[in-house]
């Protein structure tokens, strides 16, 4: 054991045998030491979400969809689905996984429905590129005629149903066409609607 001599000749232990190392003390300032990967010790700064375009708000209202169906059939909506910003119709096969005549198909029908518009560039080759987009302003319009409509059969059909389980509380009645948009069930509690008799 090696040893050290003080100042006036005594000879004090160290306690470190020869050749080996002695211990670092840590300061109690410098707080536990960190472990595992280096990813795990900080959070990485959390990034603040985008704003939702007018495109992708419109593609989510189910009411939309359902024009989306009935304007350009089923495929209208793996389409649309890929159309949160302006895009060709190339970009718009791959993303939606169908043929570009397919895609060519739909667009054109909601163009002719004025739910779509596209802008046309053109080469130096000469070819012509069409870049599409929704129009929300004129799919909303279109929503709101068709929802006049409904409301305008309602009255000439004269047809109500009701719930007969919420009927007592709420007292709702739905024209025929509310009612089948829910599959003639109540929007509450899910039961079947009645068939509302007229008085004589």
């Amino acid at each position: 054991m090696a040893t050290r001599l003080k100042r006036g000749g005594t000879a004090k232990k160290s306690g470190v045998k020869r050749g080996q190392k002695k211990p670092v003390k840590r300061s109690a300032r410098a707080g536990p030491k960190a472990s595992g990967p280096a990813s795990m010790r900080r959070a990485p700064p959390i990034k603040p979400n985008r704003p939702v375009s007018r495109n992708e708000k419109l593609i989510a209202n189910s009411h939309f969809r359902g024009l989306l169906t009935e304007l350009a059939g089923e495929k209208a909506l793996k389409v649309v689905g890929e159309l949160t910003v302006p895009m060709t119709d190339e970009d718009l096969a791959e993303a939606a996984k169908l043929r570009i005549s397919e895609v060519r198909a739909v667009m054109n029908k909601l163009h002719s429905a004025r739910v779509a518009a596209y802008s046309r560039t053109r080469s130096d080759d000469g070819w012509y590129t069409y870049t599409w987009d929704l129009c929300p302003d004129n799919a909303h319009k279109l929503l709101e005629e068709r929802s006049a409509e409904k409301c305008e059969e309602k009255t000439v059909t004269g047809e109500f149903y009701s719930c007969p389980n919420c009927f007592e509380h709420t007292s709702k009645t739905y024209g025929f066409a509310d009612a089948s948009d829910t599959e003639f069930r109540c929007p509450d509690c899910a039961e079947m609607l009645k068939f509302v008799e007229k008085k004589k």
